[in-house]
């Protein structure tokens, strides 16, 4: 699932992304008698796709809604340089590795160059933005929907791609392990090989990441707090 919350409007819309493909421009929206205030939203072909929640600070905490608002793109110390955005046509055309790219549901396309080397890519969802951290000069972490990527452009290589069981959140690179965090789990990657070395799952989806000190920590929508090994 994925949560957006607009703070004007105080809405909370939820997407099923796991039970039905976006719901694109032509999105219908039913409400029920009983809880005018709470609708469901409903996909071109009658799915159910999400619900959006009107004066969602009477259901759920204003603190816990403000973390899922929209804010600038990218985890703590990104930079965003060397990622251009493409049309669909300027994606077909150009001649160089995709990283990830669904052709049945991607609406958005881009690539990301460093020196002589680019890799493209496409992804889904309107409200997401590449995170791209730089962990050196010619080497950095991608992450995109449900898709992470660690590229070594000095050699032209991607050194990583790994399909995501949930949204990705954020890359947190700590002294020994690269941190990568989804909605529901958190990722420790070896940092020279970029192997996965443990999964820690979480009970509800992740709000923040404590890296300061060990054992690292991860805050969860429910108030709850999973140390990450």
């Amino acid at each position: 699932m994925d949560y957006q919350y607009d703070k004007e409007k105080d809405c909370l819309t939820i997407q099923f992304s796991g039970l039905s493909s976006p719901a694109g421009n032509s999105a219908q929206l039913l409400a029920g008698a009983e809880h005018p205030g709470i609708q469901l939203i409903l996909s071109e072909d009658g799915k159910l796709s999400g619900l959006e929640i009107s004066t969602a600070s009477v259901y759920f905490d204003k603190i816990k809604l403000d973390n899922y608002a929209p804010r600038p793109s990218g985890t703590p110390g990104n930079q965003t340089s060397g990622f251009h955005a493409l049309s669909p046509s300027e994606f077909t055309e150009l001649d160089c590795p995709t990283l990830f790219h669904d052709k049945e549901n991607d609406s958005f396309f881009g690539y990301i160059q460093k020196g002589n080397f680019s890799f493209k890519f496409g992804w889904v969802r309107e409200t997401s933005t590449p995170s791209i951290t730089w962990l050196s000069q010619n080497s950095c972490a991608l992450g995109l929907d449900k898709n992470f990527a660690m590229i070594d452009f000095n050699a032209g290589e991607v050194r990583s791609n790994i399909a995501l069981d949930t949204y990705f959140v954020g890359t947190y690179p700590t002294t020994d392990a690269l941190l990568v965090a989804t909605q529901l789990e958190v990722l420790a990657l070896d940092l020279f090989t970029y192997e996965i070395l443990s999964t820690t799952e979480l009970p509800d989806f992740l709000v923040s990441m404590d890296t300061d000190q060990r054992p690292y920590t991860a805050h969860c929508f429910d108030g709850s707090s999973v140390k990450v090994q």
